[in-house]
């Protein structure tokens, strides 16, 4: 995942500030495939699942909490 944020802050007097995080977010998920072993009696059955899908995302996103803070 690639995240890219950013602060906002807004200073209330010298050093004291109030802010939030806000960013865009790109994530790529492609899963493995997977084998399955079964063994009934004294045969045994294996099985490989192929994924079907991938995964993509890529938006906006704003941390819903304000910070408090004190700059030094």
């Amino acid at each position: 995942m690639v995240l890219m944020t950013d602060s906002v802050n807004w200073y209330v007097v010298d050093g004291l500030y109030l802010g939030t995080e806000m960013g865009f977010r790109f994530s790529f998920h492609k899963p493995i495939k997977t084998t399955i072993e079964e063994k009934t009696g004294g045969h045994t059955n294996t099985t490989t699942v192929e994924p079907k899908f991938s995964l993509f995302q890529l938006g906006f996103f704003a941390v819903p909490a304000i910070r408090l803070g004190w700059k030094f």
